[in-house]
């Protein structure tokens, strides 16, 4: 095979514009091919450089071997289906070019100096994370605690609230003494590319997708159980048929017992799924029940309907799951967990469903290229700004 063709591929993969039938090119001649000789093409070529970090070869390999578990175990189901334009399409299986892609990203830019015996040095391509483990908790004393995943343990503490966070990431807190007077509250906040999850005092867990804020008394007062919300929550409403629990958000008040639901109030509209038990929300003095499967829409009026819940839960489990999505929808879902802008071509044709599903877990680039590979859309990364334009190649 041509080295100076399979440069070229090398040059096309760093600039973010290699088709997938290169890429399996670029597959199959490394795995016919010593480490040695791609090592050394490398470093004829302009890599990325982004910085740097020394690797051992045992430390590369570990990587790799890694990067390609992970990509198999939990990244991308095999047979996704995409709705274009009316017409559909099958994804094909891509777990292989995605191993293949990680092995370009972290592996192939190796920088290889014969002259001397140091370490190799990998310089890593630069790239979007996915939503982590953070989130600011604000107390009514002015105190105010950010949370990463590093933190674990007692977060906060003085004569009257103690703030703790167990190794699986959930945030719970306990008054050190009996509260009089005004209630004292919490805000728990997550930013764009942030998640976390809250469990209150009533043993009800909360979980907070990117960019929502929960806010609730430190403890819950004897007649009721009330919190405000806005963003996209999971509530796992712990049951009490005596103490009804209570969730204000943008256009209702929602009152439940012991329930399962999301809720998404964004952009002036709040959305309600019922995943099991009951749910009664009160829009402009007006009652609707919900049962297991229902979803209400409420924004100027009220629109209740059935609808896939797995779909609407998806985001807790690091999922992505599009059952008919417009592109629109999916690509706020997108701007929000990566904390990323998207920057529209003019007169872009945006008529496009999609049915799939994909890990949230994975880098921006790599979610990229499946839609590259599935739409009519090209998709260039500019710092958090995201540039969607034709594929003309299609």
């Amino acid at each position: 095979m041509n080295q100076n063709h399979i440069k070229d591929l090398l040059r096309k993969h760093f600039e973010g514009n290699i088709s997938l039938a290169e890429l399996q090119e670029l597959d199959q001649f490394f795995l016919t091919q010593p480490k040695e000789t791609w090592v050394k093409m490398l470093h004829e070529i302009d890599v990325p450089q982004n910085f740097d970090i020394s690797r051992s070869d045992e430390e590369i390999d570990n990587r790799l071997q890694e990067i390609y578990q992970t990509i198999q175990k939990e990244a991308f189901v095999e047979k996704p289906v995409l709705k274009l334009n009316e017409r559909k399409y099958q994804w094909k299986p891509i777990i292989k070019y995605l191993a293949a892609a990680c092995a370009l990203i972290i592996g192939f830019a190796i920088y290889f100096n014969q002259k001397t015996e140091l370490p190799l040095e990998i310089k890593l391509v630069t790239d979007i994370l996915p939503a982590k483990n953070i989130a600011q908790i604000n107390l009514d004393n002015g105190k105010s605690i950010e949370v990463d995943s590093s933190k674990v343990g007692v977060l906060y503490k003085d004569d009257q609230i103690e703030v703790y966070k167990s190794e699986s990431g959930e945030i719970s807190y306990r008054a050190t003494k009996e509260m009089q007077g005004t209630p004292q509250y919490i805000t728990v906040q997550t930013p764009k590319a942030g998640v976390t999850t809250v469990k209150l005092a009533d043993g009800t867990v909360v979980e907070l997708n990117a960019d929502s804020y929960i806010k609730y008394p430190i403890e819950f007062a004897e007649d009721a159980r009330e919190v405000t919300v806005e963003g996209e929550l999971l509530f796992k409403v712990a049951s009490n048929k005596s103490w009804p629990f209570k969730v204000k958000s943008n256009k209702q008040q929602l009152e439940v017992l012991g329930t399962t639901f999301n809720l998404q109030t964004r952009d002036g509209i709040d959305k309600t799924t019922l995943i099991e038990g009951s749910v009664k929300i009160t829009v402009a003095e007006k009652e609707y029940l919900l049962k297991p499967g229902d979803e209400s829409i409420v924004s100027d009026k009220v629109n209740i309907k059935n609808v896939n819940t797995t779909e609407k839960t998806a985001w807790s489990e690091k999922r992505f799951v599009f059952h008919n999505s417009s592109f629109i929808e999916i690509l706020k879902e997108i701007e929000n967990w990566y904390d990323v802008e998207f920057v529209m071509e003019e007169h872009l044709d945006l008529n496009v469903q999609m049915v799939g599903e994909v890990s949230r877990k994975i880098k921006l680039r790599e979610l990229l290229n499946i839609l590259e590979m599935n739409s009519k859309y090209k998709f260039e990364i500019q710092e958090r700004r995201v540039f969607v334009k034709k594929n003309t190649a299609k």
